[in-house]
């Protein structure tokens, strides 16, 4: 297979194959396959974030709050039920990359590595920052793991390519994800009520 004549999209997954924390939009344009022969082509393995899909933005209006007000919220609702209910979570600064720019943004990575498949499905939150609200943008993202010892690029790509396919049909990921949207707005909801209880003293 020929690889496609380089974007600056692919360019620059070339240019941050030393590092997984950029997040790259997979398109029409864009799919993992070209990805994965322009990587093979250029000898390197697949690595990053893939965004498989976006969920639907959890919005409030009137209520601003922090990254790490969301987080610790979250983790006093995880705290609150059975063991292993819901997947840790913590905050990364992560790499977006577009066709034109990257931008750097504090995110909220949330994966449950007590899976077999959670090491590589992420659900990754951000604020997009509207100036007097709380806006989230939600993304499932599939993350590949490390080449095994005796592995060449080219199966260690096909591999992940076939096994991103696998994931995308599963039924316990999807019920996975399901349950992060619920408990993300369940977050949000529990900060809403803090704040107008604190707007009332």
């Amino acid at each position: 297979l020929v690889a496609p004549a380089p974007t600056q999209t692919l360019t620059a997954i070339i240019d941050a194959r030393r590092s997984d924390n950029y997040v790259v939009r997979l398109t029409e344009e864009t799919p993992l396959e070209t990805i994965m022969h322009f990587a093979t082509a250029a000898g390197v393995p697949l690595a990053g974030r893939f965004i498989l899909k976006g969920l639907a933005p959890l919005s409030y209006s009137g209520l601003r709050v922090t990254s790490d007000e969301i987080l610790e919220k979250y983790q006093a609702l995880r705290s609150e039920l059975r063991e292993g209910a819901l997947p840790d979570a913590e905050l990364q600064k992560v790499y977006w990359l577009g066709e034109a720019e990257k931008e750097m943004r504090v995110t909220l990575v949330l994966r449950d590595e007590k899976r077999d498949w959670g090491k590589h499905i992420e659900v990754l939150v951000h604020d997009t920052r509207p100036p007097l609200d709380t806006c989230l943008s939600m993304v499932v993202a599939f993350r590949p793991s490390a080449v095994e010892a005796g592995e060449s690029v080219e199966e260690f790509n096909v591999r992940m390519a076939q096994g991103l396919k696998r994931l995308e049909a599963s039924s316990d990921v999807n019920f996975w994800i399901c349950t992060i949207e619920e408990e993300l707005k369940e977050t949000l909801r529990r900060l809403s009520n803090v704040h107008k209880q604190s707007a009332h003293i």
